[in-house]
C-alpha cells in the first residue's frame, strides 16, 4: 500500500498520508511506478464522475464550453500541472538550440519562457476543446489517456543515464526502478484497461472492435511519446523529470484525439 500512496503522492494533488516515520528510499519510489497506470485510471474515472455530475443536473448540455473549462481547470490542479511545467520546461530547452548541461540550464530556469507559455497554452487548448468535443458514446473511454500517459512515465522511467539535477527527487525515482517495476506496470496498465472495456461493454457502451481500435490508438500514442521524448533526451544526455513530464503530456493529447478520430 505504500508503493501506492506514493504514487498518488507523486502524481496527484489527492491528500495521502504515508506511514510516520517510515524513511522512504531511491528503492521505494521505484517501486511505486508499478502503480502509475492505476493513478491516471482514478485520476481519469475521477474527471468522469465531475462531467457525470455536470450533465445530471443538465449543466452540461445547456453551458458545454462553460463544463469543459470547469473538467479542465480541475484536471490541471488535480494531476496535471507537475507534467505542464515539464512540457513548458522542455519546450524552452528544445528552443534554446543547446544541449547537455547548458540546455539543463535553461530548463531549470524559474522563469518560463516564450516557448514553454506557446506549449502550454496550446497543450491546454487542445485539452479543452477535446472535452467540449468528446461524444457520448467515448465517455467509457475518458480515463485511458490518462491510464497510458502514466504507463508511459512508468515505461519512461526506467531509461538511463539520469541526466538531471544530481539529488532530485526524480533523479531517486529514477535510479530506483528497476525492470521488474516496468513489467509491474504494463500488466497493471492491460488490466486496468480490460476492466473499464469489461464494464463498457456489459454496459452495451461499446463493442469488441472498439475495445480493440481503444487499445491501438493508446499504443500508438505511448509510441508517440517515446518519439517525442527522444530528440531532447538525446540533447540532454539523458532522461530527466521534465522530459517524462513532457512525454506525458504528449502522450496524453494524442490518446485524447485519436480516441476522438478513431471512430470507435
Amino acid at each position: 500500500m505504500i508503493y501506492l500512496l506514493l504514487a498518488v503522492q507523486f502524481l496527484t494533488r489527492y491528500p495521502v498520508r504515508i506511514a510516520a516515520g517510515r524513511e522512504l528510499t531511491a528503492r521505494d519510489l521505484g517501486k511505486s511506478t508499478r502503480w502509475y497506470p492505476l493513478v491516471g485510471l482514478f485520476a481519469g474515472a475521477d474527471l468522469m464522475l465531475l462531467r457525470w455530475i455536470l450533465q445530471r443536473f443538465g449543466a452540461l448540455g445547456q453551458w458545454p464550453f462553460a463544463c469543459a473549462a470547469l473538467l479542465l481547470v480541475y484536471w490541471v490542479w488535480s494531476c496535471d500541472s507537475l507534467h505542464l511545467d515539464g512540457l513548458a520546461d522542455t519546450a524552452d530547452g528544445l528552443a534554446s538550440r543547446r544541449s547537455g548541461e547548458e540546455m539543463l540550464e535553461v530548463m531549470h530556469d524559474s522563469r518560463c519562457g516564450a516557448f514553454g507559455v506557446q506549449a502550454t497554452v496550446l497543450v491546454l487548448i487542445l485539452k479543452g476543446a477535446w472535452l467540449v468535443s468528446l461524444p457520448p458514446r467515448l465517455w467509457w473511454a475518458f480515463p485511458l489517456p490518462m491510464l497510458f500517459s502514466r504507463l508511459f512515465a512508468a515505461l519512461c522511467a526506467q531509461s538511463r543515464p539520469y541526466a538531471g539535477v544530481p539529488g532530485s527527487l526524480s533523479g531517486a525515482l529514477i535510479g530506483g526502478t528497476e525492470a521488474s517495476d516496468g513489467h509491474w506496470a504494463v500488466a497493471s496498465a492491460f488490466l486496468a484497461f480490460w476492466g473499464l472495456a469489461g464494464a463498457a461493454l456489459t454496459l452495451g457502451k461499446t463493442d469488441v472492435r472498439g475495445c480493440l481500435s481503444a487499445l491501438g490508438v493508446c499504443l500508438g500514442a505511448l509510441a508517440c511519446g517515446a518519439i517525442a521524448v527522444s530528440a531532447p533526451r538525446r540533447r540532454l544526455g539523458g532522461i530527466s523529470g521534465d522530459l517524462i513530464g513532457f512525454g506525458i503530456e504528449v502522450c496524453e493529447v494524442t490518446a485524447a484525439f485519436g480516441l476522438l478520430f478513431a471512430g470507435l
